[in-house]
Parts: structure tokens; C-alpha cells; sequence
């Protein structure tokens, strides 16, 4: 992949400052210090290749005032103005750490030209100046692969491209407006019954192809289904994927010990039952019903009981088999698993007998028509991660709930980024019901956190792999962080079951349970102090923290200490965890904060936590920041502790 490089950035950014009176920065080791740490070492195509024009000049602004404050003890936290250029700070004393924290509170990124930094100062010990470090990935993230497809969840047809197929018919035929015939499952069919469904062809979850399935064990309210190929017979002479329709006749590939067994496909069908009740009863119901006929106007679908195109009527059925066909001998990485909204349509098929039209370009063109959802075969006979699937079962079923709570009963379009979050949450909860390992939680996912919380928001970025999967590590530690402090299970029903998709249906949901009026700005300053401050301050108690357990006698939430995540009695101790604390792991010292010149790129509601420097000798101090165009958007805090 091609690099952004830095001759080019300076380039485009004085020709996008042209305007902006100002003192136009220089890079790392010239005249005023400042630092640009947001593209290099990022790919192309993450960042695009137009940076001007991004930032409206009446956006800009270049700050010239010199502002005076006194430190307290009880109120170390001060807001200062894009129009500070030199801040006094009087009444510190020498070893006070001081930081400054930059917030976007809004769902347009601030290109780390245009962020304030701190160009010197006297009476500090500046920190180390920041360099550019490359985005970590560890743990979970190296082996929950997320789909490349955003926001399968909320697939809906794009009603323009429907194609008319006879003009003298009537927009609604419905010539099968009755339920369609139910499938016989019983146990007896186990092993025997077939269905032909549509799975994915392509990593991308782009493309689909039919494949026939086979009912290979039934649950109280779930329906286990192997494509066929994947699952070990008593007449195969071996553990092999020969059958699988997507590798050639020319050359089968063969691995050991792949294919799922009865006792695969039984503890599938258990855990589910098990997840089923506990899921609903924080998330809400995913929905019996399904869309059916186009209404009159062609703008809409009516909606039918789940049998009307259902032949397994109102039961979920799990679906396995090697997603994305990315299955890799040595890595054994891909997707877990996934829910796609799709399958709350009809088919191509019905469409045209029920409505007389043709989706022309959908996905659910290839719709299952019923409750779906699929995961990935290879990923149950890998011992690292094997048991995480089990929590995938939970964390798919819940955007299935979401999908039947947002969109079918509300018309609420639920972000990919609060979807996820929202998800993640799920396999928080229920970490004690199903008895999960730390390894195999979302709280595998803070190391990553740790190391990139400066580098993405909370946002579901899909620009490139990277940035994508480190989207889900500051969502759920975002997610996390919330229900420990402004209400547990409460507030998680409440934004599974509001009328928002977007920051609204967190920040309502907050009033709503916790009763505080809380902006995103003003959540994300508490969350930032809770990065910052690993405990709390004399004379000031954080008004939030990661380190506060949720004691429900069903759905207890631990407390997390960023700060010691290999702490003694924190994991479930196995071999594979053990290898993982020994090799570092979970020892990483807190959250990872930039160094005092950094002029970072501030993601949709990101932040930018940076430690300025301490204070050399009791007595006053003052911060000089850059001359420069500033995005007026930003917010600006300084933190002493």
C-alpha cells in the first residue's frame, strides 16, 4: 500500500490555510516544536487523498488572547477558549502532572492540522514530543475479524432500483397471501432434513450462492443448520472439507479435525437456548414478523407473521459454515459470525409472485426469509478461540433483537457504531450466565484500547481493516464505561428500546435512568478524565470510572482497571491466557497518552489526551499554544492533577 507522504500533506495543508492568517506549522524539529501524527504511516486510502476544502475557513480561527487562571484543588478541570494563545496558571506546586484533552464532540473528524497543540512552556518539564507511532493491534482483535460489509443489520432496499415486471398488473398482487407450508422438525429429522439456503461467496459478504443444508440438531428455540461439507458423518474416512462446494474438484483441501461433530452442533443448540431468555430480557424481542408486500405508493413493505414466508416459522436458525470461504490453515482467521437484515425480506422469487417486482441490485435478492443468523465453522476447532463463539452467539442474536426493536417496530436506522457497542455490551452481561472467560469477552478488547483510544472515536470506521477493528475496541470500552457508571442493565434496555440510532439514543438514555442532562461533549470530557486519572484526585472525586463494578444479582458487571489489566484474580486463568500475561500482554500502564506537541486527528467523537508535562518548581507556569488555524469544533480542557 502507497503512504501519504509527509511533502505532500504540507502541501495540500498550505494551500487549504491560504486563507487563515496565520503562522503556517512546520514538521518535527523545526522552529516551533509542533508535531503531525494523524496520516503518516496510514494507508491511502484510510485518509483519502483530498484534504482540502474538508474544513470550512469559517470553521478556522487563529487564537491571539492571553488568558490567566488559579488552580484549585476542587476543580482542577478548566475549559478553556479557542482564542487562548498563552495560558498563566497560578498556585501549582512543583510535581503537578498537567494534560491537556482535546474533544470533537460531532460526527465529522478534525484533521490534525487544525487541532491546537502546545509549542512550548516555561516552568514545565515538557513530556517526550510525540512521534508517530503505529496503530497496535492485540489480543481479541487479532482474532475477531469484522465483516467488510457496514451495518448488515440495517439492510434495507432501496425501493428506486425496483423494477415493474408486467405494466398491466397491479403494484400489489399478493397471490400468496397465506402462510407458506411449515418445515417438519423433529427430532427424527435430525441428520436428514434439507434446506437449500443463501450463504455468502466472498470474504466481502457481497456476493451469495445456494448451498443445501442440513438440520443438524434442534433447540428450544433454535434451528442448527450445516452446510453440507462442514460436518463429520460416520462414513467419511476422514475430518475433511472434500465436499464443501467452494473448493475445486482440481484440488480439495484437506485439514484435520475441521468438521463440526454432534457434540459441536448440540452445545450450539444449548448455549443458544441459554443466551435466548437473557438476551430479551435486557435487549427486548427481536420480531415475529416479516416484511411482505410492497404497499400502493412503492415506497414501503406491509408486514406479515413470520410464517407467511417462513418455513420454520418463528424459531432462529443458526447457520454454519466457513464464512467468507477465508479460512486459513495457519491463522484459522475470518469472521466469527454475523446477522444480516436481509433475511426480513422476501426473496427475488416472492417478490415477483407477491408484488409483481424486481429488486433489481439487494441483497435480499438472496434472502432466507426468517430469523437467520450464521457463524463460522473453522472457528470451533481452534483452541484459542474456540469458546469465543459461544459469545458470538449472543453478540449477533442481539443486533437481530436491535433490528425487530429499531427498525421494524420504530423505522429507527441504528448506527453501525451503537449497534456494535450495543452488542458487545451483550456479551458483558452476560459474561456470568454463560460462565465467559475474560479472554473470550469484549474485555480482551482494551488492551487495544490502551495502546489506540487517541487514534479512532466512537464511530464505526471502515475506511481500511485497521482502523476498523480498533472501532470496536473504543466502542465497547466506550460502551463499557456507561453502564458501570450512569446505570447497568437500566440504561442498556433503555438505549436498545428508545426512538434513536445515533448519539441520541445514548445521551437519552442517560437522562432518562441516571436523571443528568449530558451532552456527547459532556460524556466524552467524563470519559476522558477516566483515561486520564486512574483514581481520584484530592479534593476531587471523578465524576466517572472504568473501576466501579455493577453488583445485579443475574447480570453483575466487574470493575475495570485499565491501569492493571493482568491484576491478579482479573482473568480466568488457562493455558492460553497465561501465555498471553506472560508475554505482556495485559500489562500495559493505563491508557496511552501523546506526547505534548501532538497534533493528532480528532475522530468522530474522539478525544486527544495529552500529557503536557509536570511542573518543574512551585510557583506559577505558563503554556504558550501554536499560532495557528484552529477547526473552531474542537473543544478544549486542561486537566491538573
Amino acid at each position: 500500500m502507497k503512504v501519504l507522504k509527509r511533502s505532500l500533506l504540507l502541501s495540500l495543508a498550505v494551500f487549504a490555510l491560504a486563507s487563515c492568517k496565520q503562522n503556517i506549522y512546520h514538521p518535527s524539529g523545526s522552529s516551533d516544536g509542533s508535531r503531525i501524527s494523524d496520516f503518516t504511516g496510514i494507508e491511502l486510502e484510510a485518509v483519502g487523498s483530498d484534504i482540502t476544502g474538508k474544513t470550512p475557513n469559517e470553521n478556522l480561527y487563529t487564537p491571539t488572547k492571553e488568558k490567566t487562571i488559579t488552580y484549585k484543588k476542587t476543580s482542577p478541570i478548566t475549559e478553556l477558549s479557542i482564542d487562548d494563545l498563552t495560558l498563566k496558571i497560578t498556585g501549582l506546586e512543583k510535581g503537578q502532572k498537567i494534560y491537556l484533552t482535546k474533544i470533537n464532540p460531532n460526527a465529522d473528524r478534525i484533521y490534525g492540522i487544525y487541532t491546537q497543540y502546545v509549542k512550548s512552556a516555561q516552568n514545565v518539564t515538557l513530556s517526550e514530543a510525540e512521534e508517530d507511532p503505529p496503530f497496535k493491534i492485540t489480543g481479541m482483535d487479532t482474532i475477531r475479524k469484522p465483516t467488510a460489509v457496514k451495518n448488515l443489520y440495517n439492510v434495507v432496499p432501496d425501493f428506486a432500483s425496483f423494477k415493474k415486471l408486467n405494466s398491466t398488473a397491479a403494484r400489489t398482487v399478493v397471490t400468496k397471501n397465506v402462510p407458506v407450508t411449515q418445515l417438519d422438525i423433529s427430532t427424527a429429522q435430525i441428520g436428514k432434513l434439507q434446506k437449500k439456503l443463501y450463504i455468502d461467496a466472498d470474504s466481502n459478504l457481497i456476493t451469495f450462492k445456494s448451498a443445501n443444508a442440513t438440520l443438524r440438531a434442534i433447540g428450544k428455540k433454535c434451528n442448527v443448520w450445516v452446510v453440507n461439507g462442514y460436518y463429520y458423518t460416520d462414513d467419511a474416512t476422514s475430518y475433511t472439507f472434500n465436499d464443501n462446494p467452494y473448493y475445486s474438484s482440481a484440488g480439495y483441501k484437506t485439514y484435520t479435525n475441521e468438521q463440526l461433530t454432534l457434540a459441536d452442533v448440540q452445545k450450539i443448540a444449548n448455549q443458544f437456548d441459554l443466551i435466548y431468555d437473557h438476551v430479551r430480557a435486557i435487549f427486548g424481542e427481536e420480531s415475529d414478523e416479516i416484511f411482505y408486500s410492497v404497499t400502493e405508493d412503492g415506497e414501503s413493505f406491509n408486514i406479515k407473521p413470520m410464517n407467511y414466508l417462513s418455513d420454520t416459522g418463528t424459531k432462529v436458525n443458526i447457520v454454519i459454515y466457513d464464512i467468507g470461504q477465508d479460512f486459513d490453515k495457519e491463522t484459522k482467521n475470518g469472521i466469527l459470525g454475523y446477522f444480516y437484515s436481509k433475511d426480513y425480506y422476501p426473496n427475488e422469487n416472492d417478490l415477483k409472485t407477491i408484488s409483481n417486482l424486481s429488486y433489481g441490485v439487494s441483497p435480499s435478492v438472496y434472502s432466507n426469509e426468517g430469523k437467520y443468523f450464521y457463524l463460522d465453522a473453522p472457528s470451533f476447532k481452534d483452541e484459542h478461540y474456540a469458546e469465543t463463539i459461544y459469545s458470538t452467539l449472543a453478540h449477533e442474536f442481539q443486533h437481530m433483537v436491535a433490528f425487530g426493536e429499531k427498525y421494524v417496530e420504530q423505522g429507527v436506522f441504528q448506527e453501525a457504531y451503537v449497534a456494535e457497542m450495543m452488542s458487545m455490551l451483550c456479551e458483558d452481561f452476560l459474561m456470568t450466565p454463560l460462565n465467559t472467560k475474560v479472554d473470550d469477552s469484549p474485555i480482551a478488547r482494551l488492551p487495544s484500547f490502551n495502546k489506540n483510544l487517541n487514534s479512532i472515536g466512537v464511530e464505526y470506521n471502515s475506511d481500511y481493516y485497521t482502523a476498523t477493528v480498533l472501532s470496536y475496541a473504543m466502542n465497547y470500552a466506550f460502551g463499557a464505561w456507561l453502564v458501570r457508571n450512569y446505570g447497568g442493565k437500566e440504561l442498556a434496555t433503555e438505549m436498545a428500546k428508545n426512538k434513536y440510532g445515533d448519539y441520541e439514543c445514548i445521551t437519552a438514555a442517560v437522562k432518562t435512568v441516571s436523571g443528568k442532562s449530558m451532552s456527547m461533549e459532556d460524556l466524552l470530557l467524563a470519559f476522558s478524565q477516566s483515561c486520564i486519572f486512574s483514581k481520584n484526585l484530592s479534593g476531587y472525586n471523578l465524576p466517572a470510572t472504568f473501576n466501579k463494578a455493577v453488583n445485579d444479582s443475574t447480570y453483575p458487571l466487574m470493575a475495570i482497571d485499565l491501569w492493571n489489566l493482568d491484576k491478579t484474580g482479573y482473568l480466568t486463568v488457562t493455558d492460553y491466557s497465561q501465555s498471553l500475561i506472560d508475554a505482556g500482554f495485559y500489562k500495559f500502564d493505563g491508557p496511552q497518552l501523546l506526547g505534548y506537541n501532538a497534533q493528532t486527528e480528532l475522530r468522530p467523537y474522539g478525544i486527544n489526551l495529552v500529557d503536557v508535562g509536570t511542573v518543574t518548581q512551585t510557583g506559577d507556569v505558563t503554556i504558550n499554544f501554536g499560532n495557528i488555524c484552529i477547526d473552531k469544533n474542537q473543544k478544549l480542557y486542561l486537566m491538573i492533577e
